[in-house]
C-alpha cells in the first residue's frame, strides 16, 4: 500500500460514517509498510477484522477473496486496497466484497496496474 491509498482510506474514514464491523481484505502488511498499511490506526477501538489468504502481520483470519467464509450482509464496512492486482480471478472477488458489506454499508476499492 502506498501514500495515496492510505490517505484515500483516512479521508473516507474521516468524511463518512463507517459502520462495524469493518472487514479489510487483503490486510497483509508487507515488511517495511508496516505503519502505512496498518488501517486500524484510523477506526481505534472499532470491530475490525483483517483478512489475507496467509496469516502475516496485519492479517487476523485467514480466507480467499475469492470465496469469503463470511455470511451476506455481516460487514458494515469492506475494504480492499491494491488487491485485485493480485488476485486471478479477480470477477469472483468483486461478487464476495459486494456480498458481505450490509446494504447501508460502505465499500471502499482502490487498486492499480502492477508495477506502477
Amino acid at each position: 500500500m502506498g501514500p495515496f491509498e492510505a490517505g484515500m482510506a483516512r479521508a473516507t474514514f474521516e468524511t463518512f460514517p463507517c459502520p462495524e464491523p469493518i472487514l479489510e481484505v487483503g490486510s497483509y502488511q508487507v515488511d517495511g509498510q508496516e505503519q502505512l498499511a496498518n488501517l486500524r490506526r484510523f477506526v481505534p477501538r472499532r470491530c475490525f477484522v483483517g483478512t489475507d489468504r496467509r496469516h502475516e502481520p496485519g492479517v487476523d483470519a485467514v480466507a480467499n477473496v475469492e470465496s469469503l467464509p463470511y455470511r451476506k450482509h455481516s460487514f458494515g464496512a469492506v475494504i480492499a486496497l491494491n488487491l485485485f492486482e493480485h488476485v486471478p480471478r479477480f470477477w469472483l472477488g468483486f461478487q464476495e466484497i459486494q456480498r458481505v458489506p450490509r446494504t447501508d454499508g460502505l465499500l471502499i476499492i482502490g487498486t492499480r496496474p502492477s508495477g506502477i
